[in-house]
């Protein structure tokens, strides 16, 4: 009889999870579209469209960039592989499929960048509509309508498809994987084996979300001691602990045999001084001159006389070698091994900004901006934020929430370690936000279950003292 009324209960369920995931939809849509906000031809958009053009050879057109990609900022990425190639790259197979062949005109690009924009859209609404089905069968409906409300909602994450940034599609990876970790996580009998494709397909989401950000390699290989733990019953030198082991070791070596293939490095961490000399307030490159001052042959960066470009405050010319790029990122990494109490600062503060939710859309002339909270909302949220970090810790405890709850502790702890080096902004912890809530919740669940269990119990005695003897 249960099983019927389940059967019954599932078409509207859908239904109310796919109505919250369109009043959320529309939100967004009443008041914005990609066309005429969607942009590739400045700032980090142009990165990401540059580096993939560069990795996969399609012929670079000038009138399509703004003019410092022409020049020295274009030779500076030539030779080193300052972004990822997932996002550009994702843009160019959206051309292919809209167009037919590479965009090469302002148009053209303008044109492959809505249908990707659309097509993000599209991925996310079906991977909010995944979790949805995950964990309404691993718990119940009612969590799971929670799940959705809390990774739709609020819509800012539909209208951050507009941009050409590696947040949206971060965010879709990142929702499948969590419902990957659900679909591997609960208790289990000891005779009992499970099918390890899901961790496989967890570690395949993470190696894209890696090749659109760099930094998350390190969150895959954080992830494998819980993956083990969860998929090889302990036993760290089984066929399934060695495979997934080769799995999250393969996600670091693919970003090293993508810049060895199109670079020649195998760095992971390229242009590691830019970001630290822009993080640490232009010290780095001061230190760097300073120690350079007096050798013949020093970089024209290292020249305080030279002409700096905007942003990265720092001189690129055709004249710079990858070399000389790579001695300068030694010296960042030599920079901040010398200063450890500045590092942990900075790590700290990047826990501190982990968030339920990071930021809040604003319009102010115009401009569309993520900034914190407003008092005393913010003070709430950190209340919130602080009972999360709590819950995610005790769900490490048992197995129904182990893998969702590292998951989660990873997507807020690996931004934290990119604080280190990097400038901080809302928007690197959008693609998570909610996630963690999730997972909380459902710690909360198991918390209350043996509670629930007693109520059945105790009402099952009481029915059978009431019945009438027969």
């Amino acid at each position: 009889m249960r099983s019927r009324l389940s059967l019954l209960a599932a078409p509207g369920a859908y239904l109310s999870a796919l109505v919250l995931i369109w009043l959320s939809y529309a939100s967004y849509s009443s008041q914005f579209t990609p066309v005429g906000r969607w942009a590739a031809d400045a700032n980090d958009p142009a990165d990401y469209r540059f580096i993939a053009e560069y990795f996969w050879g399609v012929p670079f057109h000038p009138n399509t960039y703004d003019a410092i990609w022409h020049g020295g900022w274009g030779d500076y990425l030539r030779l080193i592989p300052f972004r990822s190639i997932g996002l550009g790259s994702f843009y160019l197979l959206a051309g292919w499929l809209r167009l037919g062949h590479a965009p090469a005109t302002s148009e053209e690009v303008l044109a492959a960048g809505i249908a990707l924009a659309y097509a993000q859209k599209a991925m996310l609404a079906i991977a909010l509509l995944v979790l949805f089905a995950v964990v309404r069968r691993r718990w119940n409906t009612g969590l799971a309508l929670f799940a959705v409300v809390a990774t739709a909602f609020p819509p800012v994450y539909w209208r951050t498809s507009d941009d050409f940034l590696t947040e949206p599609p971060q965010r879709i990876f990142f929702v499948l994987a969590f419902a990957c970790a659900i679909v591997l996580s609960g208790p289990r009998r000891p005779d009992e084996r499970r099918s390890i494709v899901p961790a496989f397909v967890l570690l395949g989401l993470w190696l894209v979300a890696t090749h659109l950000k760099v930094q998350w390699y390190v969150g895959a290989l954080m992830l494998l001691p819980a993956l083990v733990f969860d998929t090889s019953r302990h036993n760290l030198f089984s066929k399934r602990a060695l495979a997934l082991g080769a799995a999250a070791l393969a996600v670091p070596i693919s970003v090293m045999a993508v810049n060895w293939i199109g670079w020649r490095t195998t760095t992971l961490s390229p242009g590691f001084g830019l970001h630290a000399n822009l993080r640490y307030d232009g010290d780095v490159l001061r230190e760097y001159s300073e120690v350079m001052a007096s050798v013949p042959s020093r970089p024209a960066f290292a020249d305080p006389e030279r002409p700096r470009l905007r942003w990265w405050n720092i001189y690129v010319g055709s004249e710079v070698t990858r070399a000389e790029w790579e001695a300068f990122d030694s010296f960042g990494r030599q920079y901040l091994r010398q200063r450890p109490g500045s590092a942990l600062h900075n790590f700290w503060t990047g826990l501190e900004l982990a968030s339920t939710v990071p930021a809040v859309q604003r319009i102010t002339q115009g401009r569309i901006r993520l900034e914190p909270l407003d008092p005393p909302w913010a003070a709430l949220v950190r209340w919130l934020d602080v009972a999360i970090w709590i819950l995610l810790g005790v769900g490490l405890a048992f197995p129904e929430t182990r893998l969702p709850c590292a998951l989660a502790l990873v997507l807020w702890i690996v931004p934290a370690i990119g604080n280190i080096v990097s400038p901080y902004e809302p928007r690197y912890h959008l693609p998570m936000s909610g996630i963690a809530a999730v997972a909380a919740a459902c710690v909360v669940v198991t918390l209350l279950r043996p509670f629930g269990r007693l109520e059945d119990v105790r009402g099952s005695v009481e029915r059978r003292r009431l019945a009438p003897e027969r």
